[in-house]
């Protein structure tokens, strides 16, 4: 295999150290990886019991089983690996299945044994074996236990950080159930102590549930459930953790309760089974808490109480877990024995109750006297202190020469000439309207005039030809000038009337009545071919060039101090004031105008409103209808007044009114 190929299994092998994966993850990457590098049929990893002082596999890969066909092989095999912890200098050996003394022709060596110890420490033994088919040449050897002799300083770094990590988790531990033990014993109520064991030793034990159980007269009482505020004693679940754990503590012993593992005697398996079925739990224990308790592993006397760990997953319970589950209820029970000795004597309760009163009059009075001059202070503060008071308001930005343009009369939109954001002048066409009844009516009166124009030029010629010295032709004559006059005075009636007509025919061609910009938006989707009735808003023109101004609206509660402020202070008052689009910049004013009436806003809210000319020479982004927010100075008040204001008229209005 080539060197580079080489030091990237290598890496392999560290970075899986490096990840803080567990024992057997590592391992099973290292055998892969060597049995790779050196073409190995299988390899193990060997760990030397410290109490038996047999080698016990950790993890193999293609391990042979023909390597050990009997008892003396197995021993023969056992004393190599021994030889190799104690020279801890990593070694080959030939390896025959085949007996010397057999007589078999074929006595070569089987398999080829490289071993490597792991130098982890003097305690701990720990080797690599790599099982290869057949002898190779002494220099291909020394290269395949040089890899190995690195590939152990690997495995030697992750026990080192393994260990290290282990420490540091069993003193997080060991802080924890320091932090248990000091809350436990701080009181002396028996449901406080409960309540602290079950929800300190939680997250302690990492499980699901912690109970505590009181044992008296052979029947045992649910005390505290980790989570639960309130136990109701009558629920089934609790019944049956209590038939449970009185069967369990009669064995004076800690129950294990291992899903698919050993079975339990009947008194325990049948209430077990009840529990767990009722509670949809995987795993628990019912760990007897004594009084009198000699030491961790030795107790005397019956068990006054119990403790109860569970868990959902299968996989959470193991032997840490049963050694922190034996050690909190060590650490606990002695602290629920004295809450229990304390809630037996005579006037025990108020005693803790006069205990808790003298401790919190204490403390509460001190808290009393801190707050009360903080009160005083803060409350001195707050009439001396002067403050500018303001008056705030919503409003918008809009162009002093705004004017919206309203239909004259009913009609329909013929053309629109203009959309939005166009410039117009002053006299610009904006929108044709047409009203079918005014052209109807331009048409009758038109031809009725030019019928009567047509009757009274026969009516002139008529009595032209008349020799008016007979006495019947004056008689038509006369006649004749009778209906010429009522002709005329009719043509003079319907010029009137067309004229009025064709005036109001001019007044449907809407035009601009002052330079600016088309502000509508949408004005063709508006208005385009859609009926109109008089006085109905078509277009809004505004000069943008021109001077700006912000419409202000104060609610009907500030009216009163703004007037106030005006008569004390003048009517032009300093404003300032800032776009919602953009709160980062203050801009500033002054109060130009306020209406004499109450007007109301969007929101049906009464109030004032208010016109506020622009300082000059400020980079004010000019939008019309642009949402604003102001402040309008109203002078100096005391730091009461200014925060309080409003408080202060909201309980007039509910206690006055």
């Amino acid at each position: 295999m080539a060197l580079r190929e080489i030091h990237e299994l290598i890496a392999t092998i560290a970075r899986t150290g490096e990840g803080g994966v567990t024992t057997e993850v590592f391992y099973d990457t290292l055998l892969e990886n060597c049995v790779q590098a050196t073409a190995a049929m299988g390899g193990a990893v060997w760990y030397q019991d410290a109490d038996s002082g047999f080698f016990k596999t950790v993890r193999e890969l293609n391990f042979p089983p023909t390597l050990f066909n009997d008892f003396q092989s197995e021993e023969a095999h056992a004393g190599r690996l021994a030889e190799t912890c104690r020279t801890g200098e990593p070694q080959s050996f030939p390896y025959s299945t085949t007996a010397p003394d057999s007589g078999d022709a074929a006595h070569s060596p089987d398999y080829l044994l490289l071993l490597c110890p792991i130098p982890v420490d003097e305690d701990s033994k720990w080797i690599v074996e790599l099982v290869l088919r057949r002898a190779i040449s002494p220099a291909a050897q020394q290269g395949h236990l040089r890899f190995l002799s690195t590939v152990s300083e690997i495995a030697a770094d992750y026990h080192r950080h393994a260990e290290l990590r282990t420490l540091r988790d069993n003193e997080e531990r060991w802080q924890e159930l320091y932090r248990l033990s000091i809350d436990v014993h701080q009181g002396l109520s028996v449901d406080e102590t409960a309540y602290a064991i079950t929800n300190g030793s939680r997250r302690l034990l990492e499980c699901d549930r912690v109970s505590v159980l009181q044992r008296r007269s052979g029947r045992c009482r649910l005390l505290s459930v980790s989570g639960v505020d309130q136990i109701e004693t009558r629920s089934l679940s609790v019944q049956r953790l209590e038939s449970l754990a009185e069967a369990a503590v009669a064995t004076r012993e800690p129950v294990w309760s291992i899903e698919n593992g050993d079975p339990l005697p009947p008194q325990i398996e049948r209430p077990l089974e009840d529990y767990l079925n009722e509670a949809h739990m995987r795993q628990l224990a019912v760990i007897p808490m004594f009084q009198a308790r000699e030491s961790t592993e030795t107790d005397t006397g019956p068990a006054f109480a119990a403790l109860v760990v569970e868990w959902k997953r299968a996989q959470d319970f193991d032997d840490v877990a049963r050694k922190r589950s034996l050690r909190v209820a060590h650490v606990c029970e002695s602290a629920l024995a004295r809450a229990l000795m304390m809630r037996a004597l005579p006037f025990s309760g108020w005693l803790l109750r006069r205990r808790k009163t003298s401790l919190a009059t204490s403390r509460r009075l001190f808290k009393r006297l801190v707050f009360a001059a903080v009160l005083i202070t803060g409350l001195t503060l707050l009439g001396m202190l002067p403050r500018p008071f303001t008056v705030s308001g919503l409003g918008e930005l809009q162009p002093r020469n705004e004017q919206r343009i309203f239909a004259v009369s009913d009609g329909e939109v013929d053309k629109l000439h203009v959309q939005h954001g166009d410039d117009c002048a002053v006299g610009d066409l904006l929108v044709t309207m047409t009203n079918s009844q005014l052209d109807f009516d331009l048409k009758q009166v038109g031809g009725e005039l030019q019928t009567t124009r047509t009757r009274l030029t026969s009516v002139r010629a008529a009595y032209l030809g008349i020799d008016r010295s007979l006495t019947q032709s004056n008689q038509r004559y006369e006649e004749l000038t009778a209906e010429e006059q009522e002709l005329q005075e009719k043509i003079d009636s319907l010029n009137k009337q067309y004229e009025i007509l064709l005036a109001q025919k001019r007044r449907l061609e809407i035009r601009s009545p002052l330079d600016g910009r088309v502000l509508t938006w949408d004005a063709e989707e508006l208005l385009q071919a859609r009926p109109v009735r008089q006085g109905q808003a078509l277009l809004t023109v505004a000069n943008l060039n021109g001077p700006w101004r912000v419409e202000l609206h104060v609610s009907e509660e500030d009216v009163g101090y703004l007037i106030a402020a005006q008569e004390e202070l003048g009517t032009e008052l300093p404003v300032s004031f800032l776009l919602e689009s953009d709160t980062s910049v203050t801009y500033s004013g002054r109060l130009e105008t306020t209406s004499l009436s109450t007007s109301f806003d969007e929101w049906d809210a009464a109030g004032m409103a208010v016109a506020i000319v622009i300082d000059d020479d400020q980079a004010i982004p000019l939008r019309p209808g642009a949402r604003v927010r102001a402040k309008i100075a109203g002078g100096e008040r005391s730091l009461a007044f200014v925060c309080l204001h409003d408080l202060y008229a909201a309980v007039q209005r509910w206690l006055l009114f």
